[in-house]
C-alpha cells in the first residue's frame, strides 16, 4: 500500500520537500526552509520510490509496484498528450500574431519555436534524375550511396540447424543473445 512522504526530521511537512532525483533512482529530499538543518535527509532508500504525487511505493510489494507502474504509464501518456496541446497552442498564437519564430512576452518570457522536419529521400528516383540530367555514374555515386544489408531469416537458420551438426554449429556460433531491458504489462482485472 502507498503511503504519504513523512515529515522532515525538523518537523516542516512533506510537501515542503520536493524530492531530488538522483540517477539511480533514489530520491533525496531537501527542506525548503532557509537555515534549516535537516539537508542531510536521506528517505526513502533503495525500499521506497517516491511518486510525483508524493506517495511512497513499497518496493517489496509486487501488487502496488504494478499498480503504481500502471499509473504512472497513464500519466506519462496524458503528460504527452497535454505537451502536444500546447505546443499547437504556442504554434497557433506565432502564426495569428505573425511575429515569427520567437515570441516575448509579458514577464520577460521569451518562447523560440522550432519547426523540425525530416528529410526523406528518394535515392532511386534521384538516381534515376540525375542519370537521365547527364550526370557522370562516378559522381552520382558520390550522391546516391548504395549500402547492402543482410539479415537472417530465423526460422530458416533453426531448420537448417536441424538437419546436420555442421549446420548446427554455424547458425549457434552466428547466433548471440544481447539482453534487453524487461518489460512490464499490467491488466487491471
Amino acid at each position: 500500500m502507498t503511503e504519504p512522504m513523512p515529515d522532515c526530521t525538523c518537523g516542516h511537512p512533506a510537501d515542503e520537500h520536493p524530492p531530488i532525483w538522483s540517477i539511480a533512482g533514489d530520491a533525496t529530499t531537501r527542506c525548503a526552509h532557509e537555515g534549516c538543518r535537516c539537508d542531510d535527509y536521506d528517505e526513502p532508500g533503495t525500499d521506497l520510490v517516491p511518486l510525483p504525487d508524493g506517495q511512497l511505493v513499497d518496493l517489496s510489494n509486487p501488487t502496488d509496484v504494478a499498480l503504481r507502474l500502471d499509473d504512472l504509464r497513464t500519466l506519462e501518456a496524458r503528460v504527452r498528450e497535454a505537451k502536444t496541446l500546447l505546443v499547437d497552442a504556442i504554434q497557433q498564437y506565432a502564426e495569428t500574431a505573425g511575429k515569427g519564430k520567437t515570441l516575448h512576452l509579458p514577464e520577460g518570457l521569451t518562447v523560440v519555436l522550432k519547426n523540425d522536419t525530416q528529410v526523406l529521400w528518394d535515392a532511386q528516383q534521384l538516381e534515376a534524375d540525375l542519370r537521365e540530367a547527364g550526370m557522370a555514374e562516378e559522381r552520382i555515386r558520390e550522391i546516391v550511396v548504395e549500402e547492402v544489408s543482410y539479415r537472417v531469416a530465423a526460422a530458416e537458420a533453426k531448420k537448417a540447424a536441424s538437419v546436420n551438426a555442421a549446420y548446427a554449429e554455424a547458425v549457434s556460433g552466428a547466433r548471440k543473445e544481447v539482453p534487453k531491458r524487461p518489460s512490464v504489462t499490467v491488466e487491471r482485472g
